[in-house]
């Protein structure tokens, strides 16, 4: 049973660039997803150890679905309930991840094959970067441009945190890099594209100084011989689609705050500053949902809601940060969570995929800390009390 759910997990994982169907409904990947959970449920090895992060994260399911059913009461509209449903599904792919022993299992290989999924299905459909083609920002097999950018990230974060703990080498990271800077690229996603950016920073930060120089050189190199020979004539620059959205960087018509639906909240009355308006009552009064992680908890569950996920993110930086130190941080956390700024990313299944993952390893790293400092500690010992890091 146990090689059943991790096979189905992993089934899942390399799925989840697959979007057939339209957004915010159930996907291939998360009904494969939702069945290894299942079969995990009657395996014999399934363990329910509730930490820190699990505790702040059941209760802020428990408010955002009681302020869906409040809003369901007043306005009709069961589809206030789906928003719980979502939270509820990702808490059980942080279930797998945790009874998933990270380290000594294969889900590097299945991170690699949705990353191999997602390249080849933007090579596939299509892909153009001058402006005025019919094909400008690639989706791949996704829905949107969006999606696919906020994939990149994540597969970059993970590709990370798979390098910073030895289950890839860095030879096999940079691979990786250049198949989420691909994704993010033909996104044409700002956002994507400069959170991705904070990952090679963080690489860069944690190799020696001579691989820096040897990097950085090559990089030199390379533009030069481009740019210097006029490989690529600037008029081809100016004429991408990727130059033009710089180019217009806080000009497009949903650059302002109030455009992105910030501002909303605070329009409409001090109960839904601090409840919320729950999900479907942004959409009715704003027309869509809002582009922001931390913006939608607001707009959505108010400053008590707010508070929940800004607490959630928190002890989920701490705990990186004692595993992997700060450039495990940039390369892990950051990036996902700069993107979140400008879009809304908090149902997005490989995001929590990350946040388990890292957690996961963070607790064997623990684990195997306070067992060389302290042989005779117990493993449950060492889970409630991590131990800072040993530099």
């Amino acid at each position: 049973m146990a090689l059943v759910w991790k096979f189905l997990f992993y089934f899942g994982v390399m799925t989840l660039p697959f979007y057939p169907f339209n957004s915010g409904g159930i996907q291939p990947s998360h009904a494969v997803l939702a069945l290894a959970f299942a079969v995990l449920l009657v395996n014999a090895s399934f363990r329910l150890q509730v930490n820190l992060f699990g505790k702040i994260y059941l209760l802020m399911v428990v408010y955002i679905m009681l302020r869906e059913i409040t809003a369901a009461m007043g306005n009709s509209n069961v589809l206030s309930l789906l928003s719980p449903i979502y939270f509820l599904f990702n808490l059980m792919v942080l279930m797998l991840t945790h009874n998933l022993s990270v380290r000594e299992s294969k889900l590097n290989l299945a991170v690699m094959v949705s990353g191999l999924v997602a390249m080849l299905g933007v090579i596939i459909i299509g892909v153009s970067f001058v402006r005025g083609d019919m094909t400008m920002r690639a989706i791949g097999t996704f829905n949107n441009p969006n999606q696919l950018g906020y994939f990149s990230v994540c597969f970059l974060s993970l590709s990370y945190l798979f390098y910073a703990c030895k289950m890839i080498s860095g030879k096999v990271f940079v691979g990786l890099m250049c198949i989420g800077f691909f994704c993010g690229f033909v996104s044409l996603s700002k956002s994507a594209i400069l959170s991705n950016i904070v990952v090679l920073l963080a690489f860069l930060l944690s190799i020696s100084f001579k691989n820096k120089v040897l990097i950085l050189t090559s990089m030199i190199f390379l533009f030069m011989v481009v740019f210097v020979n006029d490989l690529v004539p600037i008029e081809l620059i100016q004429s991408s689609e990727l130059y033009y959205r710089f180019d217009r960087f806080g000009q497009e018509s949903d650059s302002s705050l109030a455009s992105r639906g910030y501002l909303l909240v605070f329009e409409s009355g001090i109960l839904h500053l601090i409840f919320g308006m729950g999900k479907e009552g942004v959409k009715a009064y704003f027309g869509l949902e809002t582009h922001s992680s931390i913006m939608s908890m607001l707009n959505s569950y108010g400053l008590v809601g707010l508070i929940f996920f800004l607490v959630l993110l928190a002890v989920w930086f701490l705990e990186i940060y004692r595993a992997f130190g700060f450039e495990g941080f940039m390369g892990i956390c950051l990036p996902a969570v700069l993107y979140g700024l400008a879009h809304n990313g908090n149902r997005f299944v490989i995001f929590w995929l990350l946040v388990g993952a890292s957690l996961s390893i963070a607790r064997t790293t623990f684990q195997a800390r306070a067992e060389r400092l302290n042989p005779d500690v117990s493993p449950d010992q060492t889970l409630q009390n991590p131990v800072n890091k040993v530099v």
